[in-house]
């Protein structure tokens, strides 16, 4: 049972050095022993341990972490240890998945170029009013019309 599991050890084997990537003891997760990489992203999967199952979750896996890994097992009466290697083939990219960033990519270019658009037509309306109405030659803004009349009055 998981309550007879004193010690699960994971270690990440690189070089000559293994460090800690995942402790669990008595009972408890030792984040405070993880390398900083590993903080937050490994979970113990111990579900299965009446049949001798316990595996342990990297979480947002990434091309770094490949490599070799170890881990020891241990109980008041059993030891045991294997090593392995993690190979990631798939950084959460599948073909279903593939679109969604392309889609919010398209509707970003999108809102940007109708932001662009709808600003370059309030600049020209803005030009044209400052230059007025070229048929009247009156000027088509309130600043316009007031200039106007005290030409007139001169």
């Amino acid at each position: 049972r998981s309550s007879d599991l004193t010690e699960a050890r994971w270690f990440r084997l690189k070089s000559s050095t293994a460090s800690i990537i995942h402790l669990y003891q008595k009972g408890e997760d030792k984040p405070e022993c993880q390398i900083p990489e590993y903080i937050g992203r490994t979970e113990l999967m111990a579900e299965d341990i009446d049949r001798g199952k316990v595996g342990l979750k990297i979480l947002k896996a990434a091309i770094s972490d490949e490599g070799m890994y170890r881990c020891h097992l241990e109980t008041d009466t059993y030891f045991d240890a294997a090593e392995f290697e993690l190979k990631v083939t798939d950084l959460l990219v599948t073909p279903s998945s593939a679109w969604i960033p392309v889609t919010i990519c398209l509707l970003i270019l999108f809102a940007i170029a109708v932001a662009v658009v709808v600003g370059l037509w309030y600049l020209k309306t803005r030009v044209n009013n400052a230059k007025g109405d070229p048929e009247t030659g009156r000027q088509k803004d309130k600043e316009g019309s007031e200039l106007e009349e005290l030409r007139s009055l001169i």
